[in-house]
């Protein structure tokens, strides 16, 4: 198995590598860890599986000029990190290994006077009543809301790719 795919940055190739990507059962032993982490201190999963990735400190690792390389979950924990397409790959397979729907948003990031591309994790709880949106970098969670900094392009999980509006619609 592959620890790291180099990614053109079309969507079709995206949508052909995130099922080689998103590894819920290599994580289980971790998600697992992360829900006993704190007991009772969390409401939910998703607040928990937050609260334990942001406990890893994980860092920011950019990817080499001129390449996007996407890593599997295994691998972005022993570099100790990765940047954001590995960070959401990471936290999509945490909340889908603990029974969230959980997929990797591709989009932008608005800034004052500038946008970036960035990828961010959406789903829906394992409850199945709450929407979310989690940003894998820091653990910030939108509940049943769209961060008003971010325009969502992509939705690309194992199941299928789709484009999205301008401002995430909630899952059906």
């Amino acid at each position: 198995m592959q620890s790291c795919i180099t990614i053109q940055t079309t969507l079709k190739a995206r949508c052909r590598a995130i099922p080689h990507l998103i590894h819920p059962h290599d994580v289980l032993a971790y998600a697992r860890a992360g829900l006993m982490h704190a007991p009772g201190r969390h409401s939910n999963a998703v607040e928990a599986i937050a609260c334990h990735l942001r406990s890893l400190r994980l860092t920011y690792i950019p990817d080499r000029k001129g390449s996007d390389s996407w890593y599997i979950p295994l691998a972005t924990l022993r570099r100790g990190g990765g940047d954001c397409d590995d960070h959401s790959i990471l936290t999509a397979s945490f909340l889908r290994a603990v029974g969230a729907r959980a997929d990797v948003i591709l989009g932008w990031l608005r800034k004052p006077g500038r946008r970036g591309y960035h990828a961010w994790v959406a789903g829906v709880a394992p409850c199945g009543r709450c929407r979310f949106v989690l940003e894998p970098q820091n653990g910030r969670i939108w509940w049943n809301e769209t961060p008003p900094d971010r325009d969502a392009e992509y939705r690309i999980a194992p199941e299928g790719c789709s484009r999205v509006d301008r401002h995430l619609r909630p899952l059906a």
